[in-house]
C-alpha cells in the first residue's frame, strides 16, 4: 500500500513545531492561534543580513513620520544644521532682578525666534511686563530677545518691531541701512553667553509661563 507523504488530520487542530537554526516557530493550522515564538541569533531577508539589534528595530514602535518626512531631517543632520524648538518653564515667583532658567542654549547655534506661552497672567503687579535674554553675567543681553512684553493676559506672546511699542530685542533684528528703521536677524551665539535669563520689571506673584526658543544646532 503507497502512503501519502502528506495527510491531513479533517478538522482535528495540527500543530507543526519548526526547528531551523536554533529557531522555534509554533502555530496551531486550525481554530485559535498561537502566538508565534522565534529565538533567533541572525536573520536575512532575500539573502540580506539583518544588521540591526532587537532594541535598534524597536526604536521604530510607534514612529509616525514619513519617509520624507526622515529624509528631511536626514539632509539637514548632513549638512550640519538640525532645527530644534526647546522649551523652559518658569513657575515661581519672578523677581525684579534676572535670574538664570534652565535652559542653556548650544555653544554653536544661531538663534531665529522667542516666543512665551503666558498660561497664568500676572495680576497683582504693578508692572506687568517681563524680559527674556541672555545671562547678563556670561555677558549676554538680559533683553536681547524679548522686551517688555506684557504678561498682563494669558496666551502666546511675541517680540514685535512695531514703531508704535517694539518688544523684540536686540539680539534678534538690527538697524540695516542706518534709518533707525529694524528688522529681524537671527543671533548667532558666541559659545559664552548660552544661557536663557528673565527679568521681572518688579517682583511677579502669579506668572506662570513657558519660554520656547527656535534655533539650529550647527556642527
Amino acid at each position: 500500500m503507497n502512503k501519502p507523504r502528506f495527510a491531513l488530520l479533517g478538522a482535528a487542530l495540527a500543530l507543526i513545531v519548526v526547528t531551523l537554526m536554533g529557531a522555534q516557530v509554533t502555530r496551531k493550522l486550525h481554530g485559535t492561534t498561537v502566538a508565534d515564538v522565534m529565538d533567533a541569533t541572525s536573520l536575512k531577508i532575500n539573502g540580506t543580513a539583518v544588521s540591526a539589534t532587537a532594541a535598534e528595530l524597536n526604536l521604530n514602535d510607534g514612529l509616525t513620520a514619513t519617509a520624507a518626512e526622515v529624509n528631511t531631517i536626514a539632509d539637514l543632520s548632513s549638512n550640519g544644521a538640525i532645527f530644534r524648538v526647546e522649551s523652559v518653564d518658569i513657575t515661581s515667583a519672578v523677581s525684579g532682578a534676572e535670574f538664570h532658567t534652565a535652559l542653556d542654549l548650544p555653544a554653536k547655534c544661531v538663534v531665529y525666534d522667542v516666543f512665551m506661552d503666558v498660561t497664568t497672567a500676572e495680576s497683582t503687579a504693578s508692572t506687568k511686563t517681563i524680559d527674556v535674554g541672555l545671562l547678563s553675567s556670561e555677558g549676554g543681553d538680559a533683553d536681547g530677545f524679548l522686551v517688555g512684553v506684557s504678561i498682563a493676559s494669558e496666551g502666546i506672546v511675541k517680540g514685535t518691531l512695531l514703531n508704535t511699542g517694539q518688544t523684540l530685542g536686540a539680539l534678534l533684528s538690527v538697524d540695516e541701512d542706518g534709518s533707525a528703521t529694524l528688522v529681524r536677524e537671527p543671533h548667532v551665539c558666541n559659545g559664552t553667553a548660552v544661557s536663557i535669563s528673565v527679568t521681572g520689571q518688579v517682583d511677579l506673584a502669579e506668572l506662570e509661563a513657558t519660554i520656547y526658543v527656535v534655533y539650529a544646532e550647527l556642527g
